[in-house]
């Protein structure tokens, strides 16, 4: 019998209601992420990706459908599984005048856990040399990455991230991004949530695309960028004449540095019109899609960015950021 989905939801919604009316934040999501690797959770401002994220660790409830990890019902058995869940959902908080390892070290000698995960925790985020320095002088890449690390103090099984490398300089990013493909490779399963689709694209195995609350796609990336957009990069000597020539011909085109990028699904097209313009044609190759090109076409519409955070749950329980430590 095969393992049941780390996450999975089934018609799962939320809806909060204040003097403004009511605002549907999620609706009727079925969601499933299996074990192993890196899981991209994309979404537009406002799609309910940090509220299911909320609902999933109890800091939020449910209005309607249900929930699982591991196979276990939450909210109503989140006390049995959250030992094998870490998660940072908010801004990292630490203690500014202590070091790194030092807020590390109160943080499991609190949870009781061996001293000894604090190193290991450190080195699996890349803050060795860093560790002994005080948080105040931390950037907040190197912040983000300690609150990774508080994770780590317990091993969890699950890791969920919500937009790790918001606020980060390039640097900062790629950081992050390291840690996270490390993360998957040991065999931890990662929920990233987030909208900077050039760096899921890089760590993700897979993914899940939201709008409006509702799932717009999912699956592995090799999946949803299968296959080839209708655009076609051409290569010309003379762009302008070229593109007065797509036009004549009622083919869609657009200048894109020193080529052309024109939309038909038919090649050929390209070719027979400006081959009856007189127009010399260098390079013709079609462009693949990417992840960002397909999440704008099931996206169209809506505003790319982070979510915006929810209004305070009377239903939920706990704190808005979890170091992933049992306390």
């Amino acid at each position: 019998m095969s393992a049941p989905p780390v996450i999975e939801t089934t018609g799962l919604r939320k809806v909060y209601r204040g003097r403004r009316g009511t605002r549907v934040a999620v609706q009727d999501l079925n969601l499933s992420v299996t074990a192993g690797g890196v899981h991209g959770f994309l979404g537009p401002n406002g799609s309910g990706k940090t509220t299911t994220i909320r609902m999933l660790l109890g800091l939020a409830r449910p209005t309607a459908g249900t929930m699982r990890l591991f196979g276990e019902e939450v909210p109503r058995r989140l006390p049995a599984v959250l030992p094998r869940v870490g998660a940072v959902v908010e801004s990292p908080k630490f203690s500014p005048t202590f070091t790194g390892r030092h807020n590390l070290l109160l943080l499991a000698r609190a949870a009781g856990l061996p001293e000894a995960r604090v190193d290991a925790a450190v080195e699996t985020v890349g803050l060795t040399g860093r560790d002994d320095d005080r948080c105040a002088g931390y950037s907040l890449g190197m912040k983000q990455r300690l609150a990774i690390a508080a994770t780590l103090l317990k091993e969890p099984e699950l890791l969920i991230l919500d937009e790790p490398t918001n606020g980060l300089d390039p640097a900062g990013i790629r950081e992050i991004r390291e840690t996270i493909t490390g993360l998957g490779q040991r065999g931890v399963t990662v929920l990233l949530s987030s909208h900077i689709l050039a760096e899921v694209q890089q760590v993700c195995d897979s993914v899940t695309i939201i709008g409006h609350g509702r799932m717009l796609a999912g699956g592995s990336v090799d999946e949803l960028l299968a296959g080839t957009s209708d655009e076609h990069r051409v290569s010309v000597p003379d762009p302008a004449a070229a593109l007065a020539a797509l036009g004549t011909a009622g083919i869609d085109a657009r200048v894109d540095g020193a080529d052309l990028l024109a939309r038909t699904p038919e090649p050929a097209r390209i070719t027979r019109a400006l081959g009856e313009a007189g127009v010399w044609l260098t390079a013709l190759e079609p462009v693949r899609r990417d992840l960002e090109s397909v999440f704008l076409e099931l996206t169209a519409g809506q505003e790319l960015g982070s979510d915006t955070r929810p209004p305070s749950d009377p239903g939920s329980t706990g704190h808005g950021h979890h170091d992933g430590v049992e306390r």
